[in-house]
């Protein structure tokens, strides 16, 4: 899909090294960290109009939920622009019988709508 060979994810010391996290703690909040711009967004295609993502924020003790709008401003701020694939779902990736996509709690509405106003 990408035209590269030999991708693969990064190594425990290379995102360490280039992103700051420990493993298990990589998420789009970590690119902050990538001053030098070595690490490139790459995203599922669904996410491009999803109304929110999912993420821990550089730590594997916490859930981050924002709007697709804050995550928007995220990437503009730190001069960032993903780079969307259609990647094929795979039965392995999740249980067997969930939706790939669920609906907010109102809890995590509420939440969004908190992170959203301190965005603005």
């Amino acid at each position: 899909m990408l035209g590269v060979k030999g991708l693969t994810m990064a190594s425990i010391e290379d995102l360490k090294q280039m992103l700051n996290v420990d493993s298990g703690a990589v998420s789009l909040c970590a690119m902050i960290n990538d001053t030098e711009h070595k690490v490139i967004p790459l995203l599922d295609e669904e996410l491009r109009t999803a109304t929110h993502y999912c993420g821990v924020p550089n730590v594997t003790t916490a859930t981050l939920i924002l709007s697709n709008q804050a995550w928007q401003q995220l990437f503009k701020a730190i001069e960032r622009s993903p780079v969307y694939i259609d990647a094929p779902a795979r039965e392995t990736e999740r249980v067997a019988g969930t939706p790939r996509r669920r609906a907010l709690t109102e809890n995590e509405k509420q939440q969004i709508e908190q992170f959203d106003r301190i965005l603005d």
